[in-house]
Protein backbone atom coordinates (compact mmCIF):
# COMPACT_ATOMS: atom_id res chain seq x y z
CA UNK A 1 0.00 0.00 0.00
CA UNK A 2 1.34 3.40 -0.91
CA UNK A 3 -0.36 6.66 -0.10
CA UNK A 4 0.71 10.04 -1.44
CA UNK A 5 -1.69 12.64 -0.01
CA UNK A 6 -1.20 15.16 -2.83
CA UNK A 7 -4.41 17.11 -2.20
CA UNK A 8 -3.35 17.66 1.42
CA UNK A 9 0.02 18.87 0.18
CA UNK A 10 -1.62 21.19 -2.36
CA UNK A 11 -3.83 22.70 0.35
CA UNK A 12 -0.81 23.13 2.62
CA UNK A 13 1.14 24.90 -0.14
CA UNK A 14 -1.82 27.22 -0.73
CA UNK A 15 -1.88 28.16 2.97
CA UNK A 16 1.91 28.60 2.99
CA UNK A 17 1.93 30.75 -0.16
CA UNK A 18 -0.86 33.08 0.88
CA UNK A 19 0.47 33.25 4.43
CA UNK A 20 3.96 34.18 3.22
CA UNK A 21 2.52 36.94 1.03
CA UNK A 22 0.63 38.34 4.04
CA UNK A 23 3.82 38.22 6.11
CA UNK A 24 6.12 39.63 3.41
CA UNK A 25 3.75 42.46 2.40
CA UNK A 26 4.01 44.54 5.56
CA UNK A 27 7.70 43.72 5.86
CA UNK A 28 8.56 45.52 2.62
CA UNK A 29 6.73 43.87 -0.29
CA UNK A 30 3.82 46.37 -0.26
CA UNK A 31 3.97 49.68 -2.11
CA UNK A 32 3.34 52.81 -0.06
CA UNK A 33 4.06 50.90 3.10
CA UNK A 34 4.39 54.11 5.11
CA UNK A 35 0.72 54.97 4.41
CA UNK A 36 -0.56 51.73 5.98
CA UNK A 37 -1.17 52.10 9.73
CA UNK A 38 1.01 49.99 11.99
CA UNK A 39 -1.96 48.07 13.41
CA UNK A 40 -2.99 46.98 9.89
CA UNK A 41 0.55 45.83 9.11
CA UNK A 42 0.65 43.90 12.39
CA UNK A 43 -2.74 42.34 11.64
CA UNK A 44 -1.57 41.25 8.17
CA UNK A 45 1.62 39.72 9.62
CA UNK A 46 -0.44 37.92 12.30
CA UNK A 47 -2.90 36.52 9.75
CA UNK A 48 -0.02 35.49 7.52
CA UNK A 49 1.69 33.72 10.41
CA UNK A 50 -1.53 31.80 11.07
CA UNK A 51 -1.63 30.80 7.38
CA UNK A 52 1.99 29.63 7.45
CA UNK A 53 1.43 27.68 10.68
CA UNK A 54 -1.70 26.04 9.20
CA UNK A 55 0.21 25.03 6.08
CA UNK A 56 3.05 23.52 8.10
CA UNK A 57 0.57 21.72 10.39
CA UNK A 58 -1.22 20.26 7.35
CA UNK A 59 2.08 19.11 5.84
CA UNK A 60 3.19 17.57 9.13
CA UNK A 61 -0.05 15.61 9.43
CA UNK A 62 0.06 14.15 5.93
CA UNK A 63 3.26 12.18 5.34
CA UNK A 64 3.79 9.91 2.35
CA UNK A 65 3.21 6.38 3.65
CA UNK A 66 4.32 3.08 2.17
CA UNK A 67 3.53 -0.33 3.65
CA UNK A 68 5.56 -3.19 2.20
CA UNK A 69 4.59 -6.78 2.94
CA UNK A 70 7.36 -9.32 2.30
CA UNK A 71 5.97 -12.83 2.79
CA UNK A 72 9.23 -14.38 1.56
CA UNK A 73 11.24 -12.84 4.41
CA UNK A 74 8.23 -12.90 6.75
CA UNK A 75 8.50 -9.14 7.42
CA UNK A 76 6.44 -5.99 6.97
CA UNK A 77 7.81 -2.46 6.82
CA UNK A 78 6.03 0.87 7.22
CA UNK A 79 7.89 3.88 5.83
CA UNK A 80 6.62 7.41 6.34
CA UNK A 81 8.26 10.50 4.92
CA UNK A 82 7.16 13.99 5.90
CA UNK A 83 8.26 17.25 7.49
CA UNK A 84 9.67 15.41 10.48
CA UNK A 85 11.91 13.34 8.23
CA UNK A 86 11.73 9.67 7.39
CA UNK A 87 10.58 7.02 9.82
CA UNK A 88 10.77 3.28 9.23
CA UNK A 89 9.11 0.68 11.41
CA UNK A 90 9.54 -3.03 10.76
CA UNK A 91 7.87 -6.09 12.28
CA UNK A 92 7.70 -9.79 11.58
CA UNK A 93 4.49 -10.74 9.75
CA UNK A 94 3.68 -12.99 12.70
CA UNK A 95 3.32 -9.87 14.87
CA UNK A 96 0.28 -8.77 12.84
CA UNK A 97 -2.98 -10.05 14.34
CA UNK A 98 -5.42 -8.28 11.98
CA UNK A 99 -5.97 -5.34 9.66
CA UNK A 100 -8.69 -3.01 10.91
CA UNK A 101 -10.65 -0.54 8.82
CA UNK A 102 -11.38 2.38 11.15
CA UNK A 103 -14.36 4.53 10.26
CA UNK A 104 -15.15 8.13 11.20
CA UNK A 105 -16.96 11.19 9.85
CA UNK A 106 -15.45 14.23 8.17
CA UNK A 107 -16.51 17.80 8.92
CA UNK A 108 -19.39 17.53 6.43
CA UNK A 109 -20.69 14.24 7.84
CA UNK A 110 -19.25 11.99 5.10
CA UNK A 111 -17.66 8.64 5.93
CA UNK A 112 -13.86 8.54 6.03
CA UNK A 113 -11.56 5.58 6.64
CA UNK A 114 -8.00 4.61 7.47
CA UNK A 115 -6.19 1.37 8.23
CA UNK A 116 -4.86 0.24 11.58
CA UNK A 117 -2.37 -2.59 11.77
CA UNK A 118 -3.42 -4.53 14.87
CA UNK A 119 -0.26 -6.03 16.33
CA UNK A 120 -0.19 -8.81 18.90
CA UNK A 121 1.73 -6.85 21.57
CA UNK A 122 1.85 -3.05 21.19
CA UNK A 123 -1.16 -0.84 20.42
CA UNK A 124 -2.44 -0.62 16.81
CA UNK A 125 -0.27 1.23 14.30
CA UNK A 126 -1.70 3.66 11.74
CA UNK A 127 -0.79 2.64 8.20
CA UNK A 128 -1.33 6.33 7.35
CA UNK A 129 -2.62 9.23 9.46
CA UNK A 130 -4.66 10.55 6.51
CA UNK A 131 -8.39 9.78 6.46
CA UNK A 132 -9.70 8.66 3.04
CA UNK A 133 -13.15 8.66 1.43
CA UNK A 134 -14.42 5.54 -0.31
CA UNK A 135 -15.21 2.46 1.75
CA UNK A 136 -14.85 0.00 -1.14
CA UNK A 137 -11.32 1.08 -2.08
CA UNK A 138 -10.15 1.05 1.54
CA UNK A 139 -11.78 -2.35 2.17
CA UNK A 140 -9.95 -3.68 -0.86
CA UNK A 141 -6.60 -2.41 0.47
CA UNK A 142 -7.37 -3.90 3.91
CA UNK A 143 -8.16 -7.28 2.32
CA UNK A 144 -4.96 -7.23 0.27
CA UNK A 145 -2.76 -6.35 3.26
CA UNK A 146 -4.47 -9.02 5.39
CA UNK A 147 -4.12 -11.64 2.64
CA UNK A 148 -0.40 -10.86 2.21
CA UNK A 149 0.11 -11.36 5.94
CA UNK A 150 -2.27 -14.31 6.28
CA UNK A 151 -4.48 -12.59 8.89
CA UNK A 152 -8.10 -11.49 9.08
CA UNK A 153 -9.74 -8.11 8.77
CA UNK A 154 -11.90 -6.12 11.17
CA UNK A 155 -14.82 -3.93 10.02
CA UNK A 156 -14.48 -5.08 6.40
CA UNK A 157 -17.50 -6.46 4.56
CA UNK A 158 -17.06 -9.60 2.46
CA UNK A 159 -16.43 -8.74 -1.18
CA UNK A 160 -14.15 -8.85 -4.17
CA UNK A 161 -10.83 -7.00 -4.36
CA UNK A 162 -11.09 -4.18 -6.86
CA UNK A 163 -9.00 -1.34 -5.44
CA UNK A 164 -5.35 -0.28 -5.44
CA UNK A 165 -2.64 -2.91 -5.27
CA UNK A 166 -0.43 -3.57 -2.26
CA UNK A 167 3.30 -3.06 -2.83
CA UNK A 168 5.44 -6.15 -2.83
CA UNK A 169 9.06 -6.25 -1.74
Amino acid sequence: MEEVPSLHWLLALLFLGVGLIFVAGPLGLMRDLERVPAWQRALAVGLGAVGVATGLWTLAGAPRSRLVMDPVRGRMRLEQRGLGGRTVQEWPLAALAAVELVESRDDEGGEVFRLHLVLRDPPPVLASPVWRHGREAMESVARQVAAAAGVGTVNVRPGVNSGPRVSGA
